[in-house]
């Protein structure tokens, strides 16, 4: 995501924050007005605020029973793991991955509803993916993609956005969570598979890794306080890991080492050695965080923009790239997105808009 694409999300989440309260103890009116209503301002923006059990065009959708919450361990997907063959008739993959990254934006800015919400999840349900990765809580997504995720089982790896601002630019959106976690899911945490505090922040350069690992510590606390008993950490480039392994080396602070990596940034490789490239990426964060587990939370490859060096993005160069990542890394990884997003700036590459992979889906 480049800077741009990064200031346009951060001012939508300033906006979102500057209209809310501190919400300490019940759901008042005015909790409940900031959640549901906080994003009313933007043209074509649906009504959000779902009644339960959820109405889907006169359905009645039960929610999937709700399990006991029971402590985190590392999902052993290796056991269940099936290498994928080369794609196929127009470049559609042969692999589901767990994961996807989902936008609550449009292309033309405004916010998703709850209904277009619930209808792309159906679509990601039906695929047989997991769930998605979420960056924030843009567009009053508490009754959007919360409640349409626990309609159809699918789970949430939960981003709080991290903006030029500062740490305590999340600091509504995790008490938000935690109040809407506890009014209104029962305070049952079994929707949120992780937790990701800050995406690329230090990358960035808007704040600096002791910032963000003192940010990931009090997020921990609050969070373990409120019954939240799964993985919490960040996402950054491999180098920034590297040169600040203090992030990730000498205590628990985060529980595995969450990595955005991208192939196409390598100029001396091909598209069809995006797996050695992926590979690479995760043997030098791994030493550098002494054996750590290491995750993609963030990975893929554009179907369209600039030759850059060796890498000539193209919709089948994409399925190939997609494919050896997908197998290098044993199908434990969050592909890069769902749909092209053409309300981020091009980039200086030309392919900021065109990582959408879900059509090459089987």
């Amino acid at each position: 995501m480049t800077l741009h694409s990064k200031m346009i999300f951060g001012l939508l989440f300033l906006f979102s924050s500057a209209l809310t309260g501190v919400v300490e103890s019940a759901p008042t009116s005015a909790m409940e007005d900031r959640l549901s209503h906080s994003f009313s301002h933007f043209p074509k923006h649906a009504n959000t605020t779902p009644e339960y059990p959820i109405h889907q065009h006169g359905q009645v959708i039960q929610e999937k029973q709700l399990h006991a919450r029971s402590p985190w361990s590392i999902p052993n997907v290796i056991n269940r793991f099936v290498q994928a063959s080369d794609p196929g008739p127009n470049n559609v993959v042969n692999f589901v991955p767990p994961f996807i990254t989902y936008s609550t934006i449009n292309n033309d800015f405004s916010c998703k509803g709850y209904d277009q919400v619930f209808g792309e999840f159906l679509q990601i349900k039906a695929k047989g993916i997991k769930g998605v990765r979420v960056y924030g809580v843009d567009c009053n997504s508490y009754w959007t993609v919360q409640p349409a995720a626990r309609a159809l089982g699918l789970k949430i790896m939960q981003g709080f956005w991290i903006t030029q601002a500062g740490t305590w630019s999340i600091n509504q959106a995790v008490t938000d969570l935690v109040n809407w976690i506890k009014y209104y899911n029962g305070n049952n945490w079994d929707l949120i598979d992780s937790i990701i505090v800050g995406n690329e922040a230090v990358t960035a350069g808007w704040i600096d890794a002791h910032q963000l690992l003192g940010k990931i510590r009090d997020v921990r606390g609050q969070l373990r306080q409120a019954g939240y008993v799964g993985p919490i950490s960040t996402a950054e480039i491999p180098s920034v890991y590297m040169q600040n392994p203090f992030l990730c080396v000498g205590d628990d602070t985060i529980d595995f080492v969450g990595v955005n990596a991208h192939p196409y940034f390598d100029s001396g490789k091909r598209y069809d050695q995006a797996g050695e490239f992926m590979q690479s990426q995760i043997d030098v964060v791994s030493q550098a965080c002494q054996g750590k587990a290491v995750k993609i939370v963030e990975t893929g490859y554009p179907s369209g923009g600039n030759v850059h060096g060796n890498q000539a993005p193209s919709p089948h160069g994409q399925a190939v790239a997609i494919t050896q990542i997908y197998n290098v890394l044993k199908g434990d990884v969050v592909m890069f997105t769902m749909y092209d997003d053409y309300w981020k700036s091009p980039g200086p590459f030309n392919i900021e808009q065109k990582f959408g992979m879900f059509w090459l889906l089987p």
